[in-house]
């Protein structure tokens, strides 16, 4: 599912704390508003399977104003497919190999290079999405049920 605007706001409202998140920006002059919220289950799948997707390394277009909030809504392993990501020096070093479309094939990442959101249910993780490049990993057992939260870097009035 994926909700926008004042809907994404009240959902996002009853799982974090928005006040005490915005306390760190505001120190900044900044705060966090909420943009869009999706969840999803990733279920068994594989390279050749149709329902797979995001297992390309990418990044989503979106403003360079706007960081993802990625949380696991149950526990995770290497098996149930983590989200997977690179910190923003190995992202820069992967950029010249990105095709027209500004994705880089799975396995061109050295498995070194990356990290993995593997833990318990509510591990969560905040990225730059545009200049952090990530990917879905395939489910191998189980299923994986994940919410993403996309924020807007605003100034404070």
């Amino acid at each position: 599912i994926k909700i926008e605007g004042q809907g994404a706001k009240a959902i996002v409202s009853n799982i974090l704390d928005l006040k005490n998140l915005n306390k760190v920006w505001n120190n900044k002059n900044l705060y966090l508003e909420v943009n869009r919220f999706s969840a999803s289950r990733n279920s068994v799948c594989n390279a050749n399977d149709a329902k797979a997707y995001s297992d390309a390394w990418h990044f989503d277009m979106v403003d360079m104003d706007t960081i993802m909030c990625f949380i696991n809504l149950t526990d995770v392993t290497s098996e149930n497919g983590p989200f997977c990501y690179l910190n923003s020096k190995k992202t820069k070093s992967y950029l010249s190999s990105l095709d027209l479309s500004h994705k880089l094939i799975s396995n061109k990442v050295k498995e070194k290079d990356f990290s993995r959101l593997i833990g318990k249910k509510g591990k969560g993780l905040i990225i730059h999405n545009p200049s952090i490049l990530h990917r879905a990993s395939y489910v191998q057992s189980g299923f994986r049920d994940l919410i993403i939260i996309w924020f807007k870097i605003k100034k404070l009035k």
